[in-house]
């Protein structure tokens, strides 16, 4: 027998982020406070994303059975006290004022503190511009001519004259 299935609507009470689950009030059951329920992710296995919501995070939630004690947390939504600040042309993911936009228009841009990569080798197949100082650990090296009146100072560190 299929069990039956319902929606509800919730806010997140707390949560346990070492199991992927929280406990939810569901509004629409006289506030109940739920035991917890697994968090939804749209991947899980080998390739994953992850994103645990906050305590008060309005969520839909799917329950599954005669009463709300058994269910899962499908995913949060917009409304008038949280709302979207996104435009339609853009994929934007932020994570507490870490921001990663991905704009039809084939921009991407990083907002970010501290912006790190970590990789064997980053080719860039494209013009630089640097507007503040760059600092190298190692060497820099060049196929072609570097252009423009380059000085090192006492310390070892390059500028422009």
């Amino acid at each position: 027998m299929i069990s039956e299935v319902k929606a509800a609507v919730g806010i997140i009470q707390s949560i346990d982020p070492t199991n992927y689950t929280a406990s939810v009030k569901l509004v629409e059951y006289e506030n109940q406070i739920t035991e917890t329920y697994q968090i939804l992710t749209p991947l899980s296995f080998q390739n994953k994303i992850s994103c645990i919501p906050k305590v008060n995070t309005p969520v839909v939630v799917l329950l599954i059975g005669d009463d709300a004690e058994n269910g899962f947390i499908i995913g949060s939504y917009y409304s008038k006290k949280n709302n979207c600040e996104e435009k339609q042309d853009e994929f934007k993911i932020n994570f507490q004022n870490s921001i990663l936009t991905i704009k039809e228009n084939g921009e991407t841009n990083i907002d970010a503190k501290v912006t790190t990569i970590n990789s064997e080798q980053v080719n860039i197949n494209a013009e630089v511009s640097i507007s503040k100082s760059l600092k190298v650990g190692k060497n820099i090296k060049a196929n072609n001519l570097i252009e423009g009146n380059i000085l090192k100072d006492a310390d070892g560190i390059l500028g422009v004259k």
